[in-house]
């Protein structure tokens, strides 16, 4: 496994201290010997970092395997951390083919935001002239904006199928979804450039009833932005690009969903 072992060790080095742990605990932990891990960074030693040690490391002090071998650490902070790890995990899980992204083609989008398709995406939102609905159309549901949390209405999608999509959502369970979005921005000299968006609609139920039982119950959903490879620095950029690749790719995937997956199992073993 090819990568810079100074980047390797100094985060290594990095995340012990922040741990208040030394490098004597962390080879103990992952069944090593006293001083392998030091070795690991000298030449010609006959000791190498294999991906299997690395796999060890990176799970003993809680972060990914590409973050820990490719991210200075130093120079980031802990939301960053974070969200390199989570967005890591997202392409990891793609690529092993644990979870499944569905995919909005940019035709489709592009009829949402003529409102010629019903949509439920929270990023796009009714446009401010378009409040009075003409009901008297039948085909007109109302035109839609794109707004964006990091960049404002600053993105001129339109109703050119090349300046945006495909994207995706990503349904982490009954209450949580994940839109992984791709859309053009536009500067005041006319040039583009792709900007990858993430965000979680998340749902909470609640119930607020009085000592007479007056009252109601019912769910609360909000729309949280996560991260915006335009906004957000290099790391950020090029692990969303990643990510959306690996998505990209795994799109032809076979995927048998879980209800009946359950049945063929059933049939199977009778």
């Amino acid at each position: 496994m090819e990568f810079d072992k100074k980047i390797l060790m100094n985060n290594i080095s990095y995340l012990l201290k922040r741990k208040n742990k030394r490098i004597g605990d962390l080879e103990s932990e992952i069944g090593v010997s006293k001083g392998y891990i030091s070795r690991i960074n000298k030449k010609s030693n006959g000791v190498a970092a294999g991906i299997d040690i690395v796999y060890k490391i990176a799970q003993a002090l809680e972060v990914s395997v590409d973050v820990l071998i490719s991210v200075d650490l130093q120079i980031v902070d802990d939301k960053e951390i974070y969200l390199l790890n989570l967005l890591k995990s997202f392409q990891k899980k793609t690529e092993n083919r644990e979870i499944f992204w569905n995919k909005h083609e940019p035709r489709s989008i592009a009829s949402m935001l003529a409102g010629k398709e019903y949509t439920n995406i929270p990023m796009l939102h009714t446009h401010p002239d378009d409040r009075n609905e003409r009901f008297d159309d039948y085909e007109y549901i109302s035109r839609k904006i794109y707004v964006s949390s990091f960049l404002g209405t600053g993105l001129d999608l339109g109703d050119d199928n090349n300046r945006v999509g495909p994207w995706f959502t990503l349904e982490i369970d009954d209450l949580n979804t994940v839109y992984l979005t791709d859309v053009m921005k536009y500067s005041h000299k006319g040039e583009s450039s792709e900007v990858l968006e993430m965000y979680i609609y998340t749902s909470e139920y609640y119930e607020e009833y009085d000592e007479d039982g007056s009252g109601s119950s019912g769910y609360t959903h909000s729309l949280v932005p996560l991260c915006c490879s335009a906004k957000m620095g290099e790391n950020i950029d090029a692990a969303m690009t990643a990510l959306y690749k690996t998505v990209c790719n795994h799109q032809n995937d076979i995927h048998i969903p879980v209800n009946l997956k359950e049945v063929l199992d059933k049939f199977m073993k009778s």
